[in-house]
């Protein structure tokens, strides 16, 4: 019985050898890829290629469907997968971001399948419903021993190169960044492609925020990498993906599409008169704040030395800036150091203290 068991197990083992060989979804690699696939010059048919990890769990469902389209495509149509985890200059030169990404490419251009991962939806897709999606030339394999552009700004020397305030040096993309940062080490070979691509256009830069504290402290650096892009004295922070395509797109037009902030000066303030914020005093604040018609105040009590306080600076500001319209929420900041009485009457005892007053009742932010 013994011996039964263990033929069935080493014939379905035998199977599933068979089954992986016999498999129409060609495996690529960094050494076959440009052989096998003829992307640029468009000689070896159509490809369809999945960028997958191995761990990842759509990529597994995906899978099985994968292995039934290649039976199923017209014969000029190449059914592929690679894994970018292994290759990662493959991953690097196709801006990889997300699991699985998958790419169809024809006559020397690229289109980015975001369809039903179904057998009928793709092949709805290959047999034309790629001609309503903007086409992109095939990326070019980077040279790695390519000269990189990525300037390092310091505390000492940020606004003298940046000139950010009066934005007359030049547009800056700066990435506040901490060695340690797994999502950083990734974003730095697609940061140095943009360097390349964009030089002479936009100047590219980073800043390690745990040497440079003072710099982190002053754009209110919360996580990392954090990247802002810093245009005509303004200054925009970037959210969207972290490829070369978004990246470039962002920083030759699309930050256009935000609201700039004001560059906050070297000790972490803005101009009084580019400020959203209130300012409040012992003398202003009962006549300000609790008339009834005044509607809700946030206040922030600060004190100029203390470092969660530069941090929250230009969260505060935006704050102020988003609800400057509303006449039923004011944004507002007391220097606690100034404004003894205040700090006393509202029992300020650490900085930054948040206090929301509305109807003369008072709630505190924790």
């Amino acid at each position: 019985m013994r011996w039964f068991i263990a033929c069935v197990v080493l014939l379905f083992g035998l199977l599933g050898v068979i089954a992986d060989t016999d498999s129409k979804v060609v495996q690529l690699t960094s050494d076959n890829f440009v052989s096998l696939t003829q992307l640029h010059d468009a000689t070896n048919g159509d490809w369809l290629i999945k960028f997958y990890a191995p761990w990842c769990g759509h990529c597994k469902r995906l899978a099985p469907i994968f292995e039934e389209l290649a039976t199923v495509v017209d014969p000029n149509v190449h059914i592929a997968e690679i894994d970018v985890e292994a290759h990662t200059d493959i991953k690097e030169q196709f801006g990889v971001s997300g699991y699985p990404t998958l790419l169809f490419f024809k006559q020397g251009q690229m289109y980015h399948y975001k369809g039903e991962r179904t057998v009928d939806g793709f092949q709805t897709f290959l047999r034309g419903g790629y001609a309503a999606l903007d086409a992109k030339p095939v990326p070019k394999k980077r040279d790695p021993n390519a000269p990189t552009f990525v300037l390092e700004l310091t505390t000492d020397n940020f606004d003298t190169k940046t000139q950010a305030a009066t934005g007359t040096n030049g547009d800056w993309l700066v990435k506040f960044y901490a060695p340690w940062c797994g999502h950083c080490k990734q974003l730095a070979p697609t940061y140095e492609a943009l360097s390349q691509d964009v030089h002479g256009q936009v100047n590219i830069a980073h800043v390690d925020v745990t040497v440079h504290e003072a710099l982190g402290e002053r754009f209110g650096i919360q996580g990392f990498p954090t990247t802002l892009f810093f245009s005509g004295g303004k200054m925009y922070d970037y959210s969207g993906p972290r490829n070369l395509d978004s990246l470039t797109s962002f920083v030759l037009g699309g930050f256009r599409e935000k609201q700039g902030d004001t560059v906050p000066s070297a000790d972490g303030t803005l101009p009084e008169g580019d400020s959203a914020i209130v300012t409040l005093t012992t003398k202003t604040f009962d006549s300000v704040v609790l008339t009834p018609s005044s509607g809700g105040w946030f206040i922030k009590f600060m004190a100029p030395w203390c470092g969660h306080c530069k941090k929250l600076a230009r969260t505060w500001e935006k704050l102020a800036q988003d609800l400057k319209d509303d006449a039923n929420v004011h944004i507002a900041k007391v220097d606690a150091t100034i404004e003894d009485d205040l700090k006393l009457r509202f029992q300020v005892a650490g900085y930054p203290t948040l206090l929301f007053i509305k109807d003369n009742k008072m709630h505190k932010y924790s």
